[in-house]
């Protein structure tokens, strides 16, 4: 009986020490956590300072820019299937 809770005890000791170590880990992440969103945030702040645009702003352009490359694209493959077509078009016309 007293190996048993001697045995019983060490584990316990054991698993209180795995608890501490993981709480210590915890907070230690948890700190790196806060120090990275500062990091960003300072990052942000000085991008919008230099670039002279809030990140509103940033994004509007370039929503503003890839809309405007996705129209441009849209034309594009437009015009060449219209040109495929008449191609094919003039194609069955002599064929006929």
């Amino acid at each position: 009986m007293d190996r048993r809770n001697e045995t019983l005890d060490k584990k316990e000791e054991s698993l209180d020490k795995r608890e501490d170590e993981l709480s210590k880990r915890q907070n230690q992440i948890d700190e790196m956590n806060s120090k990275v969103e500062e990091i960003v945030k300072e990052q942000q702040e000085e991008l919008e300072r230099i670039s002279g645009f809030t990140k509103e702003d940033a994004r509007e352009i370039i929503m503003k820019t890839v809309s405007e490359e996705l129209t441009h694209e849209r034309a594009v493959l437009i015009k060449d299937s219209v040109t495929r077509a008449k191609e094919e078009a003039d194609k069955k016309a002599k064929d006929i």
